[in-house]
């Protein structure tokens, strides 16, 4: 393949250049041409701009002023690389309906991220990713060498197809809890050396009786905050024993594997869910658990803030207290409960892909590059433009101007939606050294047993769609805890899953995961 050149500003090259000018001129009308001042005089050197789609997907940003950031990106990325890109951010409830609809209509997408939902599986299976190994080879060789350990994830066999992203991998799930409220019932030393479910039941009932009007512990279905987390293993009391399930790359979750034994299961079956449900249903009875949990749309910050929760459950990485600090203004107590691992699911979301539909494959990869390479691209992308959208204080770490917020700048997206999370300047909750030290993390991190794996569900597509559906039905009641008949509702769900064909689906799983660990053995 043609490889997408940066456009030549070479200073002590001019005399030499512009003899060969000519030479290197395009012949397609559509070129334009790039000026560049040096100390000796103008050197005009023609080079063709190539104008690629960008789709990337928006979590909880301000994305209000895209269009400023994308004129930003594009004097650098047009100088480095002669590319140029039209950026849409589609906000996450939106993204597969909207993307999916694109993709089947054919229409131009030269670079898209990757969401948790219509991930590399689903879209490999559909052919709507493009096999990106050559491309990446001539146009983002630095990325390649900089995510060599985790490019297995992003493959089906040979061919790459997802770039997996850079991020702080020293993930965990926590209980987050209101220190001022802790202290009132002098419970600070016990909360911060607790180790078991019973002991943050002893606290959450305290305070129940202490602040009757707070919610002891947010749950929520949609905000995916509670007791029980679909792909979690949170059966046991004692938390050293709760981890992260591996499902596999089915972001349903109606499978899950036993890395011990290298045996496929059914998820919403199993003694793990069964365990959970039953915790969240026993509190939720005694009134620990938010009442609204099930339907309700707001999320652990905004409950913490206000004072209407005194704590809730959620994953996150680093300084945990630090960042709850910055972000709800509030003192807390942070217990991890388990470590979340790297898995290739986790890895290639939010990564990036080219569309089966790129009209510039080429460019776009080069674009990719700069993702994760350029810490001006990163930064911008990541926070908007320094002095307008964000400033950054003596000791390096960036927060909003005085008097500003979320809402109210015109732009402030997420770092770890980023290609490379670790470029953009440290924000404010974090400490100054985060990025080298998430760095020295994700070097040493251990590559998952199963990553490289991707099942191929073309086969089981209607069993898949039969149980999701089975299972989306009871959910939101049984992992709030709000199904008082939850006893009833996993049998329900059993037998549905039963009818729908989820044997078929561990079978097919099974079948797959041993062919391919076979493969791993030769």
């Amino acid at each position: 393949m043609k490889r997408l050149t940066a456009i030549l500003l070479v200073m002590t090259m001019i005399v030499t250049l512009a003899g060969c000018g000519d030479a290197r001129q395009e012949e397609d009308v559509n070129s334009e041409t790039n000026v560049a001042e040096t100390n000796e005089g103008t050197l005009e050197q023609v080079a063709e701009i190539k104008d690629i789609t960008v789709k990337l997907i928006n979590t909880n940003g301000n994305v209000t002023d895209g269009d400023r950031i994308t004129e930003e990106i594009n004097k650098i990325s047009t100088e480095l690389i002669g590319v140029r890109a039209d950026i849409e951010w589609i906000n996450i409830g939106e993204w597969n309906q909207k993307i999916s609809l694109m993709l089947s209509a054919g229409d131009e997408i030269d670079l898209m991220s990757i969401s948790p939902t219509l991930n590399m599986s689903a879209l490999v299976q559909q052919k709507q990713l493009m096999d990106i190994s050559d491309a990446a080879v001539e146009n983002a060789p630095e990325t390649l060498e900089l995510m060599e350990k985790f490019l297995p994830a992003g493959k089906v066999g040979d061919a790459l197809y997802v770039m997996p992203k850079l991020y702080d991998p020293r993930g965990n799930y926590f209980i987050v809890m209101n220190k001022e409220m802790l202290e009132a019932i002098d419970r600070v030393d016990y909360a911060r050396n607790m180790t078991t479910w019973e002991e943050y039941e002893v606290i959450l009932t305290e305070i129940h009786e202490k602040f009757p009007d707070v919610v002891p512990s947010f749950t929520s279905y949609t905000a995916n905050s509670g007791l029980a987390i679909a792909g979690y293993d949170m059966a046991s009391n004692a938390f050293a024993e709760n981890k992260v399930i591996d499902s596999l790359g089915d972001h349903y979750n109606l499978v899950y594997v036993d890395p011990m034994t290298d045996t496929v299961h059914s998820y919403f079956t199993s003694d793990i869910y069964k365990g959970m449900i039953e915790r969240a249903a026993d509190w939720y009875k005694k009134g620990l658990l938010y009442s609204d949990g099930m339907v309700s749309q707001e999320e652990l910050n905004s409950m913490l803030k206000s004072g209407e929760a005194f704590s809730g459950l959620n994953g996150g990485e680093g300084d945990n207290e630090s960042k709850y600090l910055g972000q709800i203004g509030k003192e807390v107590v942070v217990t991890n409960i388990c470590p979340s691992p790297a898995r290739a699911i986790l890895i290639t979301m939010f990564g990036y892909g080219v569309p089966y539909s790129a009209q510039e494959p080429e460019a776009a990869v080069a674009f990719m590059n700069l993702l994760y390479t350029n810490e001006a691209v990163n930064n911008l992308l990541a926070w908007g433009q320094e002095g307008t959208d964000y400033v950054v204080g003596e000791d390096g770490i960036a927060t909003f101007p005085e008097g500003q917020d979320l809402q109210s700048v015109g732009y402030h997206y997420q770092s770890y939606l980023v290609g490379n999370g670790l470029l953009p300047v440290v924000w404010e909750g974090n400490p100054a050294d985060y990025n080298e030290v998430c760095m020295e993390a994700f070097e040493q991190l251990e590559v998952p047993k199963y990553m490289g794996f991707v099942a191929d569900t073309s086969e089981i597509t209607n069993e898949i769609t039969a149980c999701y559906n089975a299972t989306e039905e009871y959910r939101p009641g049984l992992e709030t805890g709000m199904d008082s008949e939850y006893q009833t509702s996993l049998s329900t769900v059993a037998e549905k899953l039963n009818a729908g064909g989820i044997d078929k689906i561990v079978a097919t799983y099974q079948a797959q995961l041993d062919a391919w660990l076979a493969s791993q053995g030769e």
